[in-house]
């Protein structure tokens, strides 16, 4: 008998009983039966595989049940363990995971944004994390040596999650990611503590070296010898065996950061003489200054040495010239440095010359009250906005030492001209500052006596931080 084989897709085994296409039809689903019976099998974690015998209905329910139950155990596990790693910030459907904090460290001439597409990130990430920073920072005071702690995903093309920099030393401020291209940023204050300390020791080789010694803040000490030295001569007056005493402020922030605050009293014991000076804000002009026992300002009209741990190379008057190599006039003081060293200017005034100029190299002229002139040379560089004309105070950064002009090694030259006339610098008697008088020198009076108290104290004393009249330290 013919008949022809038709492709059919239905597995009816009630008709063509015993035909070609039923045997055809009951080897597919004997095959799909065992397909159904390895995948329940599979699926059940513990135990023996369920009876899965077509008569045995109830068992087939079963097995259907157990596996509907493991699948859903399975989301279960898997919603909560993607809930607990979404709670600590990390996205375990994408292959990228977050590296470890980094520090960036800001480069000289380098901005923020240059030093975070130097970690790596792209310009549209760090476009999207700067539009927020720059409401809560000034990104322009961004220094060289700012440290930014940024956290990001791994990968070729890592993306920022969060960073953290120090605005101030007491508030920092946070940027995170809040969404694809979104993030927020926080500024966060910390808050403070001001402490006292007292600091006294024998000098053994030099100020500077025993004040570190004895633990005092680098910024301090410096502090202390531009106080004192308006009326010390740090090259000839220190000598073994002298002494000093004072009385600070320094500061922390609640993450154990600290910051050097005011000096409140200096002694310095030369064996001949004791200098005394106490600082003091005058109640009328509100300027901050150091003052004797008898309210005379320890300031003067000129720093007899306008450089910082410099020792005296060459002194004033007649020498045999260096490179010259005959006798000639030595119309200044010559302090030996290392180049970069910084240099003050001597005294409030107007800036005359800042320029090169001939054997003196890079040159420095200020012109200023009562016919005073000074004048600095061989300097490596000029501090920025240095010109003629420009207005200075006393203290100000105005150039570093070098080695320019007829010179054999880097040093700063310095002279002093009165009524045109250069003079000695070391012992010029120069003119003193302010002198207390009526009221402003009975407040004085009050407040030495409350520092003198505290001097008997030396037990180590903590405050929270205010700002008050005497804190300079912001």
């Amino acid at each position: 008998m013919a008949f022809s084989y038709r492709r059919d897709p239905r597995l009816d085994l009630t008709s063509a009983l015993f035909q070609p296409v039923w045997w055809r039809r009951l080897v597919v689903f004997a095959v799909l039966i065992s397909a159904a019976v390895s995948a329940l099998t599979f699926g059940v974690p513990t135990g023996e595989a369920p009876s899965l015998l077509v008569s045995d209905a109830t068992g087939f329910d079963d097995a259907l049940g157990t596996a509907e139950q493991d699948r859903d155990e399975t989301a279960t596990d898997a919603t909560q363990i993607q809930t607990a790693f979404a709670q600590e910030h990390i996205d375990i459907l994408t292959p990228q995971m977050h590296a470890a904090p980094a520090t960036i460290t800001l480069a000289p001439r380098e901005t923020i944004s240059d030093a975070l597409m130097r970690s790596g990130l792209s310009a549209a990430e760090t476009f999207a994390a700067m539009a927020p920073l720059k409401k809560v920072y000034n990104v322009r005071r961004a220094k060289p040596g700012l440290e930014i702690s940024a956290v990001t995903t791994g990968g070729e093309a890592p993306e920022l999650k969060a960073l953290t920099l120090r605005a101030d030393f007491d508030t920092l401020v946070h940027v995170k990611r809040v969404g694809r291209r979104a993030f927020e940023a926080e500024a966060v204050q910390l808050e403070t503590q001001r402490h006292t300390h007292i600091a006294q020791a024998d000098i053994d080789n030099s100020l500077y070296l025993t004040a570190e010694e004895a633990e005092m803040p680098a910024a301090t000490i410096v502090a202390l010898i531009k106080a004192l030295s308006y009326r010390v001569d740090f090259q000839r007056e220190i000598r073994s065996g002298d002494g000093f005493r004072t009385l600070y402020h320094t500061s922390e922030a609640a993450d154990g950061a600290t910051r050097p605050g005011d000096i409140i009293y200096a002694e310095l014991d030369l064996g001949d003489r004791v200098e005394r000076l106490y600082q003091f804000k005058h109640p009328k002009t509100g300027r901050t200054d150091y003052f004797d026992e008898k309210g005379e300002s320890m300031r003067r009209l000129l720093m007899r040495t306008p450089i910082d741990g410099a020792r005296l190379t060459s002194s004033f008057g007649k020498r045999r010239h260096p490179v010259l190599g005959y006798v000639k006039s030595h119309p200044g003081v010559d302090f030996g440095a290392r180049t970069g060293t910084p240099i003050y200017a001597a005294g409030d005034g107007v800036i005359e010359r800042a320029n090169r100029y001939g054997s003196y190299g890079n040159y420095i002229r200020i012109r200023h009250v009562r016919g005073f002139k000074t004048a600095y040379a061989h300097l490596s560089r000029f501090a920025k906005g240095m010109k003629a004309g420009r207005k200075v105070r006393q203290g100000q950064v105005i150039g570093y030492v070098g080695a320019t002009g007829r010179v054999t090694g880097p040093h700063l030259h310095y002279e002093v001209i009165r009524s045109g006339k250069r003079v000695n610098p070391m012992r010029l008697d120069l003119p003193t500052g302010e002198v207390l008088s009526g009221d402003a020198l009975a407040a004085f009076k009050v407040h030495m006596e409350t520092v003198n108290a505290a001097l008997l104290d030396p037990t180590p004393r903590v405050q929270m931080a205010q700002n008050g009249p005497n804190d300079q330290s912001r």
